[in-house]
């Protein structure tokens, strides 16, 4: 089914999130996970307190365009270049852009990782991340004091609700609540997020 193929696609190399790029918006589950996701977001947060945010994972920015108008400063990151190119396309004024892995020696030498932010949004990225726990606690030294980390991911055996719980408290987070906001049908399947 899907989740097969989304979890084929983030074994193979990185071309192949450029080859999806142009076409990604387009895709409705796209569209409906992204707005799910903000959804879920606006239901324990005002989005109106958030004036810096990271949008780790960024694809093309579904989630950056959202808080565009309302956030003063914006960095996406994301390893697809093709996915970057359409979130500057959009020329959103507040959005710094990078096209990079996140790394402890990016961090320390991008100027826009130097101050920290309120909120970081990672959307179906995680689950993909061959080195998850390690990444959670550099998201984590990026936050403010009072800042949130959220994340949507799909749900599987090497991805568990337990192994996000243990990386998350390991990474100093010290209150640590995990849900399941939400669930798309795609092919006759439930996939719970």
């Amino acid at each position: 089914g899907r989740f097969n193929a989304i979890r084929e696609i983030s074994l193979s190399k990185m071309g192949d999130w450029d080859d999806c790029a142009a076409t990604w918006e387009e895709n409705l589950s796209v569209q409906e996970y992204s707005e799910k996701a903000f959804q879920s977001l606006t239901d324990h947060l005002s989005v109106s307190t958030v004036f810096s945010l990271l949008d780790f994972g960024c694809g093309t920015g579904l989630l950056t365009d959202k808080f565009a108008t309302s956030c003063s400063r914006i960095v996406a990151i994301d390893a697809s270049k093709a996915m970057v190119d359409i979130l500057d396309a959009k020329g959103h004024q507040n959005v710094t852009t990078v096209t990079d892995f996140l790394t402890k020696e990016l961090i320390e030498s991008n100027p826009c990782f130097h101050e920290k932010f309120d909120l970081i949004v990672a959307s179906s990225v995680c689950s993909f991340l061959p080195n998850y726990e390690e990444v959670v606690s550099l998201l984590y030294s990026l936050l403010k004091p009072t800042g949130k980390f959220i994340q949507w991911d799909w749900l599987s055996e090497e991805f568990s609700k337990q192994r996000v719980e243990n990386a998350l408290s390991a990474a100093g987070f010290a209150s640590v609540e995990t849900s399941e906001p939400f669930c798309m049908e795609i092919e006759g399947s439930t996939i719970h997020v």
